[in-house]
């Protein structure tokens, strides 16, 4: 005896759909999709982009100035930070969180510039306006010895002359060679005399 199957394809489509969770608007999350694939996005600031970002267009400002000031890339140099904005509080937050980044793209850390010495030399500065939202001034400075005043005057009893003949000193000295030999002496340098100069 035979018996016969009838047998019936049935296809199915699945199709990808989104619906928006109850209480998200469309700036907060979208997705779109071809009914095979559907991608969500959630469109919420993400801060650490954010900061990534501002810190990629402030050292694209710093090198943009060395070549302006036509160092080379092995040129030493301080870079300064100065922010014009009345709230500082965003610059200080990117400074802070990015600075890490600053600093193995440039070469050195970016320096506030309430820190920068009076006898710094200048070598190019310039002001930034509308960058990411914040107005900054960047300079570039030579390497410069930055003074404890308070601790020269403890080790010579407050002696302000010899404390100011030391300063003049040490200015007037390659930084290159200071900075080897403070090295060497692991931070010490050993001076026989300093002449004082009525």
């Amino acid at each position: 005896m035979l018996t016969y199957q009838f047998c019936h394809l049935i296809n199915f489509q699945v199709v990808r759909d989104f619906k928006r969770p109850d209480g998200m608007t469309e700036s907060e999350i979208d997705a779109a999709g071809d009914g095979d694939v559907l991608v969500i996005l959630d469109l919420h600031a993400d801060e650490s982009l954010y900061e990534a970002g501002v810190a990629r267009e402030i050292v694209n400002r710093i090198q943009k100035l060395r070549k302006k000031a036509a160092l080379e890339p092995t040129d030493i140099v301080e870079v300064y930070f100065n922010s014009l904005d009345e709230d500082k509080s965003l610059s200080e937050r990117v400074l802070n969180s990015q600075d890490s980044y600053i600093a193995d793209a440039i070469g050195s850390h970016l320096l506030p510039s309430a820190v920068k010495p009076s006898h710094a030399v200048i070598i190019c500065e310039e002001s930034f306006h509308g960058i990411s939202g914040m107005s900054f001034v960047i300079s570039l400075t030579r390497p410069t010895l930055m003074f404890n005043l308070d601790a020269i005057h403890r080790l010579n009893a407050g002696n302000s002359k010899f404390a100011q003949g030391l300063e003049t000193y040490l200015l007037s000295r390659d930084h290159t060679n200071l900075k080897s030999e403070f090295q060497l002496g692991n931070g010490k340098v050993c001076l026989r005399s300093v002449s004082l100069l009525a």
